[in-house]
Parts: structure tokens; C-alpha cells; sequence
């Protein structure tokens, strides 16, 4: 056995691992709401603004990941767009304009008790919420994990972002409410409990209790950092990332947790060579291709070597913004980066269970 692979063994009488320090600077999370305009939206008529709490205060949030608890969930997140992304319209200027033009049909649908919700996360990251039951906890917690999030693609991954992300996610106030409303574009809702359409910009997330309308929030808005920040990329990456950091949680400590959680599957992930091939999606058990990804981008986050290779992959992917790196050249990165990662994640997903 060789010294790594010992190293990793080692590790399962720790009782947390300290993966990253995100050195963050002394930014407000800004929070107004404002009433939906209906049959007509316009940037100068979103305009009636109150402050709903205080400006949130982030200093040097440690992030840790702490060892494998256990939970389950009956329904997966989506993200359909990807899949038929148009890439006629893929060039940014085109594409906000369609984003433009198609948010008010949506927008004006809801019922009247809907409200906006502006969160302005960072400079760089603004994100508009709908919703009929918001709560200022809602709001502050959404805020600050979407920050956490953010910073870990900024400063711990080093990706950076030339363009001001703007994400709208809309909160159905129950299970009717988003199937009927999420139902667009031929999507079928009733196999998800949150969606995000990204040539529309628009998420929306099923309400059935706060907790989990915050984690759906954050995958979707993942979705949507991804394709803003990276372009069209596998859906292994895609949905790994987003369930990844669904877990994030604020700590007594003013740190971020990962959780890292084998969430109840009993077999084994599928092998990377499998999941970054996007037709087999279509084919494979959803639930273990979620799971699979998602212990993929975990072992990826964690270990320092995989980091490396992963950030060569996303900045190769940035490269081309309107397709996805082709899954033979993907391999051939990883590979040639980083030779024996597929046997250096057995012997990490060992050792987390």
C-alpha cells in the first residue's frame, strides 16, 4: 500500500478535517423586498424597496468537513436546460435578452401575494427570489450560504467571474402550486421538487418546509452560478456540485460545514468513465447517478491532488462556453493530471464510510 492510500486510511479516527480557510472580506449580504408587478415589469417599476433586516457582517469562515451523517430524500433536484441548451443564443448578450423578454410571462402567472425579493449576495452575485411566505430567516440564512458558496468557487477554486451573475428562483408556496407553475417548456415537475431552466435564468423550488426550501434553493442557484461562471459542462459535474454544496450550513463557530453523507445508498457509486458520459442519464438509476456524482465532486473538493485536476478541468471548460469538453478529452485530463485518481477515490470513499 502506498503512503497516500495510508494516509487516507488514517483518517478515520479524525473527527473533523479542516479542508480550506475562505478568507472573505468585510461584505454586506443586502437584503430588500419589493411587491411583484403584474402585466408588466420593467427594471424602472421594480422600484418599491423597504429594508426586511440588518446587513449581515462575514469575517474569515473556516470550512470544514465533518464526518459521514446520514439522510435520505424521496425526491431529486433538476436541471433540464442543460441538455438542450440552445446555442444559437448561447453568446451572453443574446441570451439576456430572451431572459428579458420571457421573465414576465412567468412572473405575471403567480398570484398576487407574491413578492420580490432582492439579495444582493456579493458584487458579483445577485440573486431575485418570489415568494408568498418569505421569513426574514429565510432570507438572512439564504444569503449567507449562498455566499459561502460563491466564495468557495472564487477563492478556494480560484474561478473567476468577469460578469455580474443575476439568478431569479421562484418559491411556490406548496406541491400544487409547483406543479402547476413549474410545468413549462414540456417539463413534467411531479419528479422534482426544484428545477432549474437555464436559458430562461428562472429556478423554481417547491415549498414544504423552510429547511429544505433553503438547501433546493441553494442547488438550483448552483446551477446557476455553473453555467454563468462555466458554460455548459457534463451533467456529472453539474449535479455534483449542486449537491454538493446544498449541504453547506453555518456553524456555531461563524465557519461553514460540508456535510458529507453517503445518504443512504448501499451500493457502490458508478465509475467516473460512466457518469460523465450524459447519454447514459437517460438509461442509469437517477437516484445513484446523483449520489455518484456527488461522492465524485466530494473526493474532487477534498483531496488536494483531485483539486488541482479540477480546477484545470473547469478552466478548460471556460474556454468554450456553449458546449460541454467532450467526454474523451475529459478523461484524458484527468488521467494525464492526475493518474490514479480512480483508485485513490475507492480508497477515500472507504474511508469516509
Amino acid at each position: 500500500m502506498n503512503n497516500k492510500k495510508k494516509i487516507w486510511l488514517s483518517c478515520l479516527g479524525v473527527i473533523a478535517l479542516l479542508i480550506w480557510i475562505l478568507q472573505l472580506e468585510n461584505t454586506d449580504v443586502k437584503i430588500t423586498s419589493s411587491i411583484a408587478i403584474h402585466n408588466h415589469i420593467s427594471d424602472k417599476n421594480i422600484s418599491i424597496n423597504e429594508e426586511v433586516a440588518p446587513s449581515i457582517k462575514v469575517e474569515k469562515w473556516p470550512i470544514k468537513f465533518i464526518p459521514p451523517t446520514l439522510y435520505t430524500y424521496d425526491l431529486e433536484q433538476d436541471y433540464i436546460e442543460q441538455d438542450n441548451f440552445n446555442p444559437s443564443i448561447c453568446d451572453l448578450t443574446q441570451w439576456q435578452k430572451y431572459q428579458k423578454k420571457s421573465l414576465p410571462d412567468i412572473i405575471n402567472e403567480l398570484e398576487h401575494d407574491y413578492k420580490q425579493y432582492d439579495i444582493e449576495v456579493d458584487k458579483n452575485l445577485h440573486i431575485t427570489l418570489y415568494s408568498a411566505n418569505m421569513t426574514p430567516y429565510f432570507q438572512k440564512q439564504f444569503g449567507l450560504l449562498m455566499k459561502g458558496v460563491l466564495t468557495s468557487y472564487t477563492n478556494y477554486l480560484n474561478i473567476k467571474s468577469n460578469n455580474k451573475i443575476k439568478v431569479n428562483i421562484i418559491i411556490l408556496r406548496d406541491r400544487q402550486s409547483y406543479l402547476r407553475h413549474a410545468a413549462i417548456d414540456d417539463y413534467d415537475p411531479s419528479r422534482s421538487q426544484g428545477v432549474y431552466f437555464g436559458q430562461r435564468n428562472l429556478a423554481f423550488v417547491s415549498y414544504n418546509n423552510e429547511a429544505n426550501a433553503i438547501k433546493t434553493a441553494i442547488h438550483e442557484a448552483v446551477h446557476a452560478i455553473n453555467l454563468h461562471l462555466i458554460g455548459i459542462t457534463s451533467r456529472a459535474f453539474s449535479e455534483g456540485t449542486a449537491e454538493f454544496f446544498e449541504d453547506i450550513e453555518v456553524n456555531s463557530k461563524r465557519g461553514f460545514n460540508i456535510i458529507v453523507s453517503n445518504k443512504k445508498l448501499e451500493t457502490e457509486p458508478y465509475l467516473f468513465s460512466l457518469i460523465t458520459k450524459d447519454d447514459e442519464w437517460q438509461n442509469l438509476q437517477i437516484t445513484k447517478l446523483y449520489y455518484s456524482s456527488w461522492a465524485w465532486i466530494s473526493f474532487m473538493m477534498m483531496e488536494f491532488e483531485a483539486k488541482s485536476t479540477l480546477v484545470k478541468y473547469i478552466k478548460t471548460e471556460q474556454q468554450d462556453l456553449c458546449s460541454a469538453l467532450p467526454q474523451i478529452d475529459l478523461l484524458t485530463l484527468w488521467r494525464e493530471n492526475y493518474i490514479q485518481f480512480e483508485s485513490d477515490f475507492d480508497v477515500w470513499l472507504n474511508a469516509v464510510n
